[in-house]
């Protein structure tokens, strides 16, 4: 299944469809049951979640994409005022490691480093080109060649911005877009800000639905189903959203997951705002030098 991401809390834009356990405490909502349509307060409050994201970034993000194969983390550091993002990941069974880069276009992988991280089919999905790494840096390991030491996906946001800054440029491998979990997990942290608040009303309208209560580090928070795609006329929205949200009483987002499918799932955890005070390293998107062979 796919999730076809361009903006996420509000309608417009098709999402096509392809949590943690609630307690005793009084959350942000209160302690009836789900699910339900969310309130007027509610469809206000998950409005501005993105336009809060936007005004916070740099943010920090871990991303886990899991599949039947394993699960990928990601720790990454999101601008999404230029709409671009770097982080440290690890996969598979033998924590391989590496360093990943990608905005709107496309994803960008440091050689060496990044090696044989995620083989076709697996955690990277079918058609991503054996996830992060590709073809030409697999073989490259496989040739003996010593991969670039990467920070792993628990690194701070210093140690992850600091060795995406000593990749040279031509050390990126680049490619587009492709359908499995793992750039859809890519292009959904992408989405997760907008420059404005999102219409509450056509939101409303949209069919989100509160889920339950819950609690992230002990911060009370409620869980919202995302909207859903409406058909034609004025029929209501159809179908069950893939996409959950976790949201505190001023609107800021905590965490967003999405179903993929059976054992496919991608969540994406914002662990801190305002995450850096300068840009992101450059060197993933700095043209490469013109080199004779």
């Amino acid at each position: 299944m796919r999730i076809k991401v361009k903006t996420l809390l509000v309608t417009g834009a098709v999402l096509a469809a392809a949590g943690l356990t609630a307690t005793t405490a009084v959350f942000v909502s209160g302690s009836d049951e789900g699910p339900r349509p969310v309130s007027a307060a509610e469809a206000q409050r998950m409005a501005v979640t993105r336009f809060r994201m936007y005004r916070a970034s740099p943010s920090a993000v871990t991303v886990r994409v899991t599949t039947p194969a394993g699960t990928t983390v990601i720790r990454a550091v999101v601008d999404h005022r230029r709409h671009r993002a770097v982080g440290a990941y690890e996969a598979g069974d033998e924590a391989a490691r590496g360093l990943l880069a990608w905005d709107l276009s496309g994803v960008a992988v440091a050689r060496g480093g990044a090696a044989g991280a995620v083989r076709s089919g697996e955690s990277g999905g079918p058609g991503e080109t054996g996830g992060p790494a590709s073809g030409a840096e697999a073989g490259a390991v496989r040739s003996g060649e010593s991969p670039r030491p990467a920070p792993g996906a628990e690194a701070s946001v210093s140690a992850v911005l600091r060795s995406v800054r000593a990749v040279g440029v031509g050390e990126w491998t680049r490619r587009g877009f492709a359908g499995g979990p793992l750039d859809t997990g890519l292009r959904l942290v992408l989405g997760l800000a907008a420059d404005r608040p999102d219409n509450a009303q056509l939101l409303a309208q949209s069919g989100p639905s509160w889920l339950r209560g819950d609690r992230i580090d002990g911060h009370p928070l409620d869980v919202f189903s995302g909207p859903r795609p409406r058909p034609q006329g004025s029929a209501p929205p159809a179908g069950h959203s893939p996409l959950a949200y976790w949201i505190d009483a001023d609107g800021d987002l905590r965490r967003v997951t999405a179903t993929l499918g059976t054992g496919r799932t991608v969540t994406v955890d914002v662990t801190a705002g305002h995450a850096t005070t300068g840009k992101l390293p450059e060197g993933p998107w700095k043209p490469r030098r013109n080199q004779s062979h």
